[in-house]
This record gives C-alpha cells, sequence and structure tokens, in this order.
C-alpha cells in the first residue's frame, strides 16, 4: 500500500583607490555546505547528510577558505571544529541562512495565497508525499478547485518537531508515522493504518534473501534500534528483543539518512517500518514473524484552512469504504 554547488560568481569593479578588485559573491548552496560539515563536526558526516562525496565537500570547504581569506576549520583525524575566526563566520553564514529561507517561504506563501487554493504537502526523505499524492488522484473529483504543492524538508528530529508543531505555517499536511504519546496533540492526525514493523538490511546481508525473518534470524546479529522513549511502538519490540540475549541492540538517536548509509555499509539490522521500503535503494526491507505495528496517518495543524478541511473530509470519506 505504501510505498552545487555552483561556482562563486565574480564581478569586477573599479575602486578609485585599489584599482580592479575581486567582489566575491559567495554562492548560498556553498554556505549551506559549511554549516551542515560546522553542524556535523566532519566531512564524512556532512557527506552523509547532503549526499555528496567527502572529498567534493573538502574542495569545496578549502575553496571557501581560499576566497574568504580565512582558517575556518581545525581539521583532526576526529573530524573538524571551527576556530575562533570560523566561529565568528558560522553566525553570519547562519543568519544568512535563516533570512533566505524565511524570505523564500514568505515569497512562496504570497504567491499560492494570490494563485489559488494549494494544499502544501511537506516532504522528506522518510516522509515521502507519494502515499498522500496516490489519496489526491482519488479525491480530485471533488475537489477541483484545490491545488497541491510539494515542501520539502530535512530529516532531523528536532526541525521535524518543530514542523509538527507548527503545521499549517509553512506546511499544511504530511503523510507519516506518528508516535502520539511524544507530540503531546500539537497537531491532528487522521489514522490510515497501523504498518508493520520490519527489519532492512543491506542487500549483501546474509539474511537479505529471507521472504520473512524469526527471532532465530535475529540471534547473532547486530540491531539497530531507536533509543527507548522516542516511540512505545518500538519500545514495545525492544522490551521484545530483550528477552533474546543473543540479539545485540545498538542504540540510535534517530531515523535520518546517515543511519541508513550505515546499515547499508555495515551487517547491522535497522529497524523500520513498511512505510519505508523505498527509502534507501540498497537496503531490502523484510517482515519479520510478530505483531509489531506503528500506525500512519496524515498530520495536519488544529485549526486546518477551509481547504485543508476539506481534503481532509474527503479522504475520510474514501477511507469509510
Amino acid at each position: 500500500m505504501l510505498e552545487y554547488f555552483k561556482p562563486i560568481v565574480y564581478t569586477k569593479y573599479k575602486d578609485y583607490n585599489r584599482g580592479i578588485i575581486n567582489k566575491n559573491i559567495m554562492d548560498y548552496q556553498l554556505l549551506q555546505t559549511f554549516i551542515t560539515v560546522s553542524d556535523c563536526g566532519s566531512f564524512s558526516k556532512a557527506s552523509d547528510r547532503l549526499f555528496i562525496s567527502t572529498t567534493a565537500i573538502a574542495k569545496q570547504m578549502n575553496l571557501l577558505e581560499k576566497e574568504t581569506g580565512l582558517h575556518l576549520f581545525n581539521r583532526t583525524k576526529r573530524g573538524t571544529t571551527l576556530t575562533k575566526s570560523g566561529a565568528v563566520f558560522y553566525e553570519g553564514a547562519k543568519f544568512i541562512s535563516d533570512y533566505w529561507n524565511k524570505m523564500l517561504e514568505r515569497a512562496r506563501n504570497t504567491e499560492l495565497n494570490d494563485g489559488g487554493n494549494y494544499i502544501r504537502i511537506g516532504s522528506s526523505m522518510l516522509r515521502s508525499e507519494k502515499y498522500l499524492l496516490d489519496l489526491w488522484t482519488k479525491v480530485k473529483d471533488s475537489c477541483p478547485q484545490y491545488k497541491i504543492h510539494i515542501v520539502p524538508f530535512e530529516d532531523n528530529f528536532q526541525g521535524y518537531l518543530e514542523i509538527i508543531q507548527n503545521l499549517g505555517t509553512e506546511i499544511d499536511i504530511i503523510a507519516a508515522n506518528y508516535p502520539p504519546d511524544l507530540w503531546g496533540g500539537c497537531c491532528n492526525v487522521l489514522k490510515l493504518a497501523d504498518v508493520p514493523l520490519c527489519c532492512a538490511v543491506s542487500r549483501y546481508h546474509a539474511l537479505a534473501q529471507k521472504k520473512i525473518l524469526d527471532y532465530e534470524d535475529l540471534s547473532g546479529q547486530e540491531l539497530m534500534i531507536v533509543h527507548r522513549g522516542r516511540s512505545r511502538y518500538v519500545d514495545a519490540v525492544r522490551d521484545k528483543l530483550q528477552q533474546y540475549p543473543l540479539i545485540k541492540l545498538i542504540d540510535v538517536p534517530d531515523y535520518d539518512v546517515s543511519i541508513f548509509n550505515q546499515c547499508e555499509t555495515t551487517d547491522r539490522i535497522l529497524l523500520v517500518t513498511q512505510a519505508w521500503v523505498n527509502v534507501h535503494p540498497l537496503l531490502v526491507t523484510i517482515p519479520v514473524k510478530w505483531e509489531f505495528t506503528s500506525p500512519y496517518g496524515l498530520l495536519y495543524g488544529l485549526n486546518p484552512t477551509a481547504t485543508v478541511h476539506d481534503f481532509i473530509q474527503s479522504v475520510q470519506k474514501i477511507m469509510e469504504y
């Protein structure tokens, strides 16, 4: 059911005191890469998040330091830290990035409000818009005046939580697995299904050819699972697996692209939901002989617009049949 860097641009202008000099117009995406490296603390972790090679990131940061004339990073075998000048540059880069994003979102919202009745659907690697668009094809005949606008966002827990708490501001609806006990009623939810919890492994893993797994298959394996307290549904799986001492549980902070990459490059197993079956092209999602599930549905704001309200009602009617 479920399924850049651009080169720095230069303009030359006449400075009558200094002659002809270069004025750098800094590329926005380059600043974003710098911010990501700073936040991650290493080129390799930033590479996982940005889906570009470590070498490409290193070249970008070397170019940034060359063109700014600043030593921005302390580089060690353990990763990177910001120098004093790098920390000052980071504050400015964050300000520019935040201002740009807010300005762009305001402009988009203005265009959408002027252009008709839009529903803004949030989309990320783990919260794909695909299922929502499948629903849209079923209800569009009853809502022909409404249009869809896809709004991408990143899969980090704090950022996602902020989006959930502010649904209706920049994003109207997200289709996702949800832990209702964690969010404290900060949004409305239309439940669509209870989705099975499964295990994901690399296509080259010894278990990859299995059609279904049992606890014996998991014995002797390392299984990555989000830490206790994130979801009572995952905690229930953890409680059961802890009854099998030969299954080693590896806590992970949250689900993001780096965790899926880690699963693909190691022999570890990753606990996932069936809704994530197509998240990583080199992972195989395998059902398990258990009854553990996680609720899946449409998340929308506490005070939805008339457009969003009508769409939700249309989906509810479909679900009744």
